[in-house]
């Protein structure tokens, strides 16, 4: 079997005739995915066969012929299973952005500007491609909501909402992520992390309470 190489000149071979042995080449290419890498942007193309980590349930033959119209057809979720570890790479890129508008960091300055406008920049970049989408509520009624191609996409669009909304950015003194929230005296990221410090505390006032 032989492909036809990168150089074929244009209108040389009508559509559907027999393509000439010089037009030829010499060696496979397997199909491409080309994309763009968050948050460089930079442009990357891999063989279909290196995203078989994302298809567990598809030989790397199946992967390499699956067809799917689009990302929002049901056929190809049916098959994309992201790996956890895959997912929280970007994500934890994410909170390193969002830690740059931290509560009680300096929010002055040519250079605290910069830095919020390059973060936003590459939350935006994340972001790409969430719209409003209309649907039918419970009623029967046209709602409007948001729509994003991928879990990613939906918390960097999150993000911005409630960033544009003067929500908080604070930092959970157990745990050390950092987390987003409208109530001024919020301190935990979550009832686990208040939960562990209460029963911090209560252990330093048993221990307390044993030295006297």
């Amino acid at each position: 079997m032989q492909l036809v190489g990168p150089e074929l000149p244009e209108g040389s071979v009508e559509p559907g005739a027999e393509v000439p042995a010089e037009l030829l080449s010499e060696e496979l290419r397997p199909i491409e995915a080309t994309y763009r890498r968050w948050p460089n942007g930079e442009l990357e193309s891999k063989p279909l066969s290196s995203w078989s980590t994302y298809f567990p349930d598809l030989s790397p033959h199946e992967l390499e012929r699956a067809e799917h119209a689009s990302f929002w057809g049901e056929s190809f979720w049916m098959h994309y299973s992201e790996p956890l570890s895959i997912f929280l790479a970007p994500m934890k890129r994410l909170a390193l952005l969002l830690a740059i508008f931290e509560r009680g960091r300096p929010s002055e300055g040519k250079r605290v500007r910069r830095s919020a406008a390059a973060a936003l920049a590459q939350i935006n970049d994340a972001a790409f491609g969430s719209h409003l989408a209309a649907y039918l509520d419970v009623e029967g009624k046209i709602a409007i909501g948001w729509a994003a191609p991928s879990l990613f996409g939906a918390f960097a669009t999150l993000l911005l909402k409630d960033l544009a909304a003067g929500q908080q950015v604070l930092r959970c003194p157990i745990c050390g992520g950092v987390f987003l929230s409208a109530a001024y005296q919020a301190r935990f990221c979550s009832t686990a992390c208040r939960f562990a410090h209460h029963k911090r505390e209560q252990r330093k006032r048993k221990a307390d309470e044993g030295k006297g």
